[in-house]
């Protein structure tokens, strides 16, 4: 019995996530810079089709477990944009950084571990001089788990964790 509970308690730790902020006031703060069109794709190479290779924008990561057809279930646990390149590009390159043996450790923590789970949500901006700002709106609306910088008026309470 001892046994099984060592390695229950091993098996979880590997899983945990150390931050999960769940706040209706940081939701109801959100303030919308532009209207957002999300598409959700599986996070597999073959779904780079499905992701804009002319386009900017913002995106998230999702883990879905899948459980008994539940029909929302679901945790967003990291917020990105791309300003410079295409949406495309930037997918691609997180099987890269998925791979590498350096690289962001809870990015690669996020993809290693839920890989068969982990969803790629983007929306096209046209206007690439707002999506920083779009960005930093979600990460502040949503303070994901696995981002390490955060907007100006939650940085300190941040860093008190």
């Amino acid at each position: 019995m001892r046994h099984d509970l060592v390695s229950a308690t091993l098996d979880l730790k590997k899983y945990h996530v150390d931050r999960l902020v769940l706040s209706p006031e940081r939701w109801s703060g959100y303030i919308s810079h532009v209207d957002l069109n999300w598409t959700m794709v599986p996070f597999d190479k073959a779904n780079q089709v499905h992701v804009p290779n002319d386009k900017g924008g913002v995106y998230t990561f999702v883990v879905k477990p899948d459980i008994a057809n539940h029909p929302s279930c679901s945790y967003l646990l990291y917020v990105g944009k791309t300003q410079r390149q295409t949406l495309r590009k930037r997918f691609l390159q997180y099987f890269s950084e998925r791979d590498r043996n350096k690289g962001r450790p809870l990015i690669q923590k996020m993809l290693t571990l839920w890989k068969d789970h982990i969803w790629f949500c983007f929306a096209p901006i046209d206007d690439r001089g707002i999506i920083h700002n779009v960005e930093e709106a979600l990460i502040g609306a949503y303070v994901p788990p696995m981002n390490n910088e955060f907007p100006a008026d939650i940085r300190p309470a941040m860093g008190a964790w």
